[in-house]
């Protein structure tokens, strides 16, 4: 016997554990901490720029080609893009979480490639930028100037010349986004008239810089091959490029004969301004510059913000007088705050165990030998997570949190075994752990093998929900294979030291206990004995307890990660379309000091002309609400959710804006908010406005429906545009050629690119546009003068009609198609998964012919992932049941262990449903980790049943005498694993809603496996066993006739 080595040399055992504790302990502090695995899908992003192109120019000449040969690359799950009409686009590719970011940004560039002699040329010239993403915000820094010294232009540009590079290069950090970068641009404001008045044009002064500013190689003197005699060699130098807003003023456009010069500050102002002047940033309506902070989808989180913090502590030395910063919003102390929650609920949970134990043991000594196993166990799994590649988040902390009660299992039938013979038998520690070992080793390790049988498939599986569960269950496993050899091992070796002859306690509280748990002991067999007796009765109530499961299944509602207080909340801002970045600012600025009224928000941050919903638009905005610590907001109306309703209540003040409230996603790096990202498809090329009155009309159909509530679009196609009729036979009378009225119009209404120039070390653009006062109306437009074929200036308005008209800011298209999201959340007792399901029907019933829809995101995961809990605890129970088939070498017998589970799924179900909670991802992994923990229950008692039927006893008196004998083990190790996930149950703060998930689950399973299911094991093995032998008998008749 295995255990009989240790057993005679306990010192040997201890040695093991103090090792294997080790290597545990020397892991734990190299472990890297996140808030969940690596399950964020990688994303490669790819920008280009079209100067002076409108969204929908930019969607057909870059977006067409580009994404046409984007689709379908390797590992692709979904593309999406935006085109702007500041002539930008963007599209971010979506991979498979399985797929390796290098290559996927290879295969992106190679795709690239092939568009690339469809594109604009003047699109290549300004550079085609394919780049790693990742949606996954760490934080955003606010740098201001508490004393106004220093303006948003200067903080801009000495941030992303000085900080943004140093923090980039910090390991892990993929992106370092300035909100509403202030870039120095050389801004020459032309004077139309003045240039009219000199017969002049634009094109002249565009000339007149590029000849005037460049940058030239000059070559030298006295460089080999040189004659005989040469000693030095010069360099020659002299300034090309220039450099300051004097310079450039006295630039020389014209000049005649008699020493008249016309210089470009006779026609234009210039200065060292913006390169654009469509955003702004404040923080608690202070003026600052907000940056963001975006990991790599592979890096750890925890990790690059310390390492983001540390860069950002030493440039803080080096700050300009007058500038400082804060990080106002930071995603790791939610992550910190979760991981510190679990563990204080990992201590508490030994704590409940151990008193647990001792309760029943009513020995402090032989309480020692299970409580030994915990730390071993526990702590060991930490040198597999290091040796394997996984970190410490909340998924591996869950399993060692269950492991907790499941680790002491073993060791508790051990050490109960022991003791019991002890107490029965009159033998010696050393002897009576011999005896107890050769009982128990064999469902010990059957018990273990189980557990490992089930958990080992399932956790192969793929996508997100793969990586889940592979995280989980393989932490679990190895802590059950150190378990189960330290109770091969440990657990005897110490019983053998440390008990000593049980002394009965008939007095006090433990004898009150012993008492009762005797009288209970007696009920319980004779329950069991009358359920045998009447085996109809039994099996009827198993079929009960069935169709209850069945019925359970199909009614509670699904979703795939509960929604979390992240310690913070996002506010989206929208006004009319065509409203200023002035208009913005001041309804920012009265939302911010609405937010500062409301308790538990510490701090606001608000960014104009940018929207992490729509991208970058004049009259768009959104805040970041930054809430107080958790442990300050223990009042229920200081939740999150509580807040957000508060926030969209307090801003319906403001009426000259449609704002939103939202939460984070439940996983930083899918999607940008909670809820639901449905996207409705123009298949058919319809025009963007129709496109933007099918999504409004679905979302409002989407808000009637009562499992529906917050259901929007920000998609509109209402910006007021002026629509240039022209009068091409007249143009051609006037010599005025298509391309010069365009370029005319781009560089006196747009903002004309010159060419660069340097200061600081850096190359900055010069831009040429009209002054403010010549882009204020209509006819602004038709007084501008286009150069003719003769080099005369005509007026625009002999040839040109203006008419109004509307059209789409931005244009959005996914997988190819013209796109419009539209965003909502599951109203109140409602699951995510019915909200999808009840748009899902609302689209298939009412969208018209031409539109399509796809899921996105979050949402894109959920359903990918949905009805895949019926087949992971069907394979959990086909594993366990093949299983116990080889072990018992029957077909039949392992069916009274495996569908003693229904009796815990039954119980879980009905946790869910009295709680309120749905089938989520957590509640799906303790649904599978039931079918381990019940199947423990069963072979605990069919295996001792199983071995007195060999020794002689009659299948009745097995299962009796089996049930009584199991009593007192089983009830202590269920008792333990309940009260070890009890604070599971009632889990507040941070990561509070998974940790209930998963705890309601196996909490009220193991309740109903243990009340329910331990009474209808023994009638299940009783009734199997019957027809077990009934066939041998039958077969055995059959080979004697013939």
């Amino acid at each position: 016997m295995f255990s009989k080595i240790f057993i005679e040399r306990p010192r040997f055992a201890v040695v093991l554990a103090i090792l294997i504790t080790l290597a545990g302990m020397i892991a734990v502090y190299s472990l890297p901490v996140a808030e969940h695995p690596d399950i964020t899908p990688p994303v490669i992003r790819v920008s280009a720029v079209y100067p002076g192109a409108s969204s929908e120019v930019v969607r057909d000449t870059i977006a067409a080609p580009i994404e046409k040969q984007m689709n379908g690359v390797e590992d692709m799950l979904y593309m999406q893009s935006e085109s702007t009409d500041d002539g930008r686009y963007s599209l971010e590719v979506t991979f498979s979480v399985d797929s390796d970011p290098d290559i996927d940004q290879v295969n992106v560039q190679n795709r690239l490639q092939l568009a690339e002699s469809s594109l604009p040329q003047a699109v290549l010239d300004q550079g085609i930028d394919v780049r790693r993403r990742s949606s996954d915000m760490l934080g955003v820094v606010s740098f201001t100037s508490p004393d106004g010294s220093r303006d948003r232009l200067f903080m801009s540009n000495y941030i992303s010349r000085t900080i943004s590079d140093a923090v980039q290069r910090v390991d892990g950090v993929s992106d370092v986004f300035i909100f509403g970068e202030a870039e120095y641009s050389m801004r020459i404001w032309v004077d139309p008239d003045k240039l009219t008045a000199l017969d002049m044009n634009g094109n002249e002064v565009i000339q007149a810089i590029r000849e005037q500013s460049v940058q030239a190689t000059l070559g030298s003197i006295g460089t080999a091959p040189t004659v005989p005699g040469q000693k030095l060699q010069y360099t020659l130098k002299a300034q090309g490029r220039l450099k300051s807003a004097e310079e450039f003023e006295n630039i020389i456009i014209r000049s005649n004969d008699q020493g008249g010069q016309v210089r470009v500050k006779d026609v234009a102002e210039v200065e060292l301004g913006n390169k654009t002047y469509s955003a702004a940033g404040n923080f608690n309506n202070q003026a600052a510059v907000n940056v963001a902070l975006y990991r790599s989808s592979e890096a750890n989180a925890m990790e690059t913000m310390e390492a983001a913090r540390a860069e950002l502590e030493r440039q803080a030395e080096l700050l300009p007088e007058g500038m400082t910063y804060t990080i106002p919003y930071d995603t790791t102390k939610y992550i910190q705050a979760t991981i510190d929650e679990i563990v204080t609920t990992l201590a508490l949970v030994f704590i409940l165990v151990v008193l647990v134990i001792f309760i029943f043991l009513q020995n402090f000594r032989a309480t020692l030998i299970p409580a030994a196993a915990v730390p071993v166990s526990i702590i060991g799994t930490f040198a597999f997570l290091l040796a394997i590649g996984f970190n410490l988040n909340t998924i591996t902390l869950f399993a060692l949190i269950l492991a907790i009660g499941l680790v002491v299992d073993d060791a508790i039938v051990v050490v109960e075994n022991v003791h019991r013979i002890m107490e029965e038998e009159d033998l010696s520690p050393k002897q009576a752990s011999i005896k107890a070992m050769e009982q128990v080793s064999a469902p010990i390790v059957a018990t273990s093998l189980v557990l490992l049988a089930i958990f080992i498939p399932v956790a192969f599986m793929p996508g997100i929900t793969g990586l889940l569960y592979k995280q989980f269950g393989l932490t679990l496993c190895v802590s059950i294979i150190i378990s189960s050899f330290c109770a091969l091992t440990l657990s005897p070796a110490l019983c053998t030291v440390l008990l000593s002859k049980p002394k009965p306690h008939n007095r006090g509280p433990f004898g009150w206990f012993n008492s009762l748990l005797g009288k209970t002991r007696f009920g319980y067999t004779s329950v069991v004995g009358w359920m045998i007796r009447h085996l109809a009765v039994a099996l009827g109530l198993f079929l009960l307890v069935l169709g209850g499961s069945w019925y359970f299944y199909g009614t509670l509602p699904t979703s795939f990660l509960p929604q979390e207080d992240k310690g913070g909340f996002l506010i989206d801002v929208q006004l009319p379309e065509g409203a200023t970045l002035q208009r913005t600012e001041t309804v920012t600025e009265r939302a911010t000091k609405l937010l500062q009224e409301l308790e538990g928000v510490e701090n606001v941050l608000a960014i104009n002309g940018f929207s992490l919903m729509t991208g970058s638009a004049e009259n768009v905005g959104f805040l970041i609400a930054d809430l107080d610590p958790w442990q300050e907001r223990q009042d229920p109306e200081l939740h999150i959710n509580a807040l957000v309703d508060k926030t969209n209540k307090k801003l319906n003040a403001i009426t000259t804006a449609t704002i939103r409230s939202f939460v984070p996603p439940p996983i930083q790096g899918l999607g940008l908010t909670g809820g639901f990202d449905f996207r409705l498809q123009a298949t058919q090329g319809q025009p963007p406005t129709e496109l933007a009155e099918v999504a409004r009309g679905l979302a409002g159909r989407a808000n009637q429906d009562p499992k529906l509530t917050r259901v929007y679009t920000t998609f509109s196609a209402n910006t007021p545009q002026i629509n240039l009729e022209l009068d091409r036979s007249q143009m051609g009378q006037l010599g005025v050629q298509v391309s010069r009225l365009f370029g005319t119009l781009n560089q006196q209404l747009g903002a004309q690119y010159v060419n660069d120039f340097n200061l600081y070390g850096r190359t900055y653009q010069v831009k040429m546009r009209s002054q403010a006062e010549y882009r204020q109306s209509r006819q602004d437009i038709l007084d501008l003068h286009v150069v003719n074929d003769r080099g005369q200036n005509v007026p625009v308005e002999n040839f040109v009609d203006l008419s109004t008209t509307i059209g789409a800011k931005t244009v959005n298209r996914y997988n190819q198609f013209s796109s419009a999201a539209i965003k909502g959340q599951a109203a109140p007792g409602y699951s995510s998964g019915q909200a999808m399901a009840a748009m899902q029907q609302l689209a298939d019933r009412t969208l018209p012919d031409g539109y399509a829809f796809e899921w996105s995101s979050m949402s894109y995961q959920e359903q990918k992932a949905s009805g895949t809990v019926i087949y992971l605890y069907a394979l959990a129970i086909v594993f366990a049941y093949l299983f116990l088939v080889a072990l018992y070498e029957s077909w039949n017998l392992p069916l009274s262990i495996v569908l003693s589970v229904v009796v815990a799924t039954l119980g879980s179900f009905v946790g869910l449903w009295v709680t309120s909670y749905s089938l989520s991802i957590y509640a799906q992994i303790g649904l599978v980790l039931l079918v381990g923990l019940a199947a423990k229950n069963a072979i605990l008692i069919v295996e001792f049943a199983r071995s007195s039927k060999t020794e002689g006893a009659t299948t009745y008196k097995a299962a009796i005498e089996a049930a009584g004998v199991r009593f007192r083990p089983v009830l202590m190790t269920a008792l333990t694993f309940i009260l070890g996930v009890a604070p599971l149950v009632w889990a507040t703060g941070a990561g509070a809603a998974s940790r209930r998930h998963i705890g309601i689950v196996v909490f009220s399973g193991m309740v109903a496996a243990t009340t329910l299911g331990i009474l209808l094991i023994p009638s299940l093995y009783y009734f199997f066993q019957r027809i077990r032998e009934k066939g041998k008998a039958w077969r055995d008749a059959l080979r004697s006739n013939t």
